[in-house]
């Protein structure tokens, strides 16, 4: 982790004995938050993945706080991290999907978010509106399915996390 000076930020401690002197700011990210599909077409074996990929998101320092969002296509549970701690996978609900309803959770309960990271298999019936952050797609799809499933998304960037056969 890099950290910079700056006056913007003074630092507490020399505000504490009287002197003014600039405070440290991170490089990290201040807030990530990681959605994780959960619905049927998410098998238990791949949500325990994505979980994966946010816990090593949080374990390398990648941001100041991280949530992570389970959704179909509603939000079905929210849990919040720090650095240090662990990241418990759950597997919530099992329904359809559709990412309306996760944005518009993300734009009244985390408007100031850095970046939003969906962990999906992109089998969506309704993407939503783009939200004020960036969106990356890590998408868990087989290879021959890749190209297909995000030349329908309407915004952000994909990757293609698993080489999952079938």
């Amino acid at each position: 982790m890099t950290k910079d000076t700056s006056w913007a930020r003074l630092s507490r401690r020399s505000v504490s004995i009287g002197a003014l002197l600039p405070g440290t700011i991170s490089d990290q990210l201040r807030q990530l938050v990681f959605f994780v599909d959960t619905s049927g077409s998410v098998s238990h074996a791949m949500c325990r993945e994505m979980i994966s990929e946010a816990a090593g998101a949080l374990d390398q320092g990648t941001a100041d706080m991280m949530t992570i969002v389970y959704a179909d296509t509603h939000v079905q549970h929210v849990d919040n991290y720090v650095q240090g701690d662990i990241v418990e996978a759950g597997k919530y609900s099992g329904g359809g999907t559709a990412f309306r309803n996760s944005f518009e959770w993300l734009k009244e309960n985390a408007p100031d978010a850095s970046c939003v990271i969906y962990l999906t298999d992109m089998e969506t019936s309704d993407w939503g509106d783009e939200p004020d952050c960036p969106v990356m797609w890590a998408v868990f799809t087989p290879d021959y399915r890749y190209d297909q499933v995000i030349a329908e998304a309407p915004f952000g960037q994909a990757i293609h996390i698993s080489n999952l056969s079938g």
